[in-house]
């Protein structure tokens, strides 16, 4: 596991923090919706521009990883998520709230890919698997980040106090646990060029992570609905389809390293794939809530591995790591933005039901091209 090391743990803890921020402004939307008096028009609107912010961040992140140091990227753009996240709950308009969201957008992207950079120095050093630990930092902050939002919730925290001491207490852990953040090894000099061109390499691990991330945007945004309206379920019981993907996918994340030194990435993602297609297409093909959940549930274990044995790829490339992982990031992202709305287009024209195969025929192209997460260098680590 990461954190049995102490790079792993710093690393570790920057995936917490970043996730956790996620989690305080997803679990208070609706409050920052009806403070401002938004229809969901102008609320898709702001989240259009945190959409845009988080292109651009994957798109700026390699080049300011390499010039700057993912260690420095991440302990002073983190600060910066986190004062984005309080202007946005001080915006007194559409206008500004989308400002702020972009920003909020743009800082997350670029955190993201100096961590992911500092986590693939790490695993490299230490010669094992430990991106998917990595990534289940990740989950698991966004956990707690959404609980906290609930429970400010609860008892009566407006979004202002609440995003003010969420930022306060990443800003202090920042201080204190991001100190030793580590620096990835220097890549080789002919992999440091920042112009270096797309390989078909890197844009077919970029297509992976593009439908890993249109599935779980697709789950995210439409799984209780579908439960709901298709599925039969309450509220409640709908709800509970993506808490099940989304504890599925912590859980399976926390335990991706040990299965990949075992049966090494390329089987590992074949095997997650599957096992995602399984889950969705039971939840499509028998529309009653327990399959729903139990179908959701797998499909969330199932993603779980993918894009963290991609980013692990990724930093084998000769691109350098920075370039690589932005690369990824880049087209993964996308594939989170055009997921669920192309669920809600095809499903003005065709049933959700029918909408929802969209995910599924991405998940069966993760299996089908499985075998391009093997690292071609440094593909020992599988193993180790």
């Amino acid at each position: 596991m990461p954190w049995q090391h102490r790079d792993g743990r710093t690393v570790g803890t920057a995936f917490g923090l970043h996730a956790a921020l996620y989690g305080t402004w997803a679990g208070r939307v609706p409050a920052i919706k009806h403070a401002l008096g938004l229809s969901d028009a102008a609320l898709g609107a702001a989240l259009f521009g945190m959409a845009a912010g988080t292109l651009l961040g994957s798109w700026w992140g390699g080049g300011l990883a390499r010039r700057f140091g993912p260690a420095r990227v991440v302990r002073t753009a983190m600060p910066g998520m986190a004062a984005a996240l309080v202007a946005s709950a001080f915006a007194g308009d559409l206008a500004v709230l989308a400002a702020t969201l972009f920003c909020f957008g743009t800082l997350g992207a670029i955190v993201d890919v100096a961590m992911n950079t500092s986590a693939v120095g790490v695993e490299r050093s230490l010669e094992r698997p430990l991106m998917s630990g990595f990534h289940g930092a990740w989950s698991v902050g966004l956990l707690l980040g959404a609980v906290g939002a609930s429970t400010a919730a609860a008892v009566g925290a407006g979004p202002r106090a609440h995003f003010a001491v969420v930022a306060a207490l990443v800003a202090l852990a920042g201080v204190t646990a991001l100190a030793g953040l580590p620096a990835p090894a220097a890549p080789p000099p002919s992999a440091t060029h920042a112009r270096a061109p797309w390989s078909a390499e890197l844009v077919i691990l970029g297509a992976i992570a593009f439908c890993s991330f249109f599935a779980e945007g697709a789950a995210a945004d439409w799984s209780a609905v579908y439960m709901h309206d298709r599925a039969g379920a309450g509220p409640a019981v709908a709800a509970a389809a993506f808490a099940g993907f989304s504890v599925a996918m912590a859980g399976s994340r926390l335990t991706g390293d040990r299965l990949a030194a075992v049966v090494g990435p390329a089987a590992l993602a074949r095997r997650a794939a599957i096992t995602a297609a399984a889950g969705l297409g039971l939840a499509l093909a028998v529309p009653v809530p327990g399959a729903g959940i139990a179908g959701f549930a797998l499909m969330g274990a199932g993603l779980a591995p993918i894009v963290p044995l991609v980013v692990s790829a990724a930093g084998a490339a000769a691109h350098g790591v920075e370039t690589a992982v932005s690369r990824v990031f880049l087209l993964a992202y996308s594939g989170s933005i055009a997921g669920p709305a192309a669920i809600g287009f095809a499903a003005g024209h065709v049933a959700l039901r029918a909408a929802l195969l969209i995910p599924l025929g991405l998940i069966v192209c993760i299996a089908l091209g499985a075998r391009r997460v093997e690292p071609a260098a440094g593909g020992e680590l599988a193993r180790t």
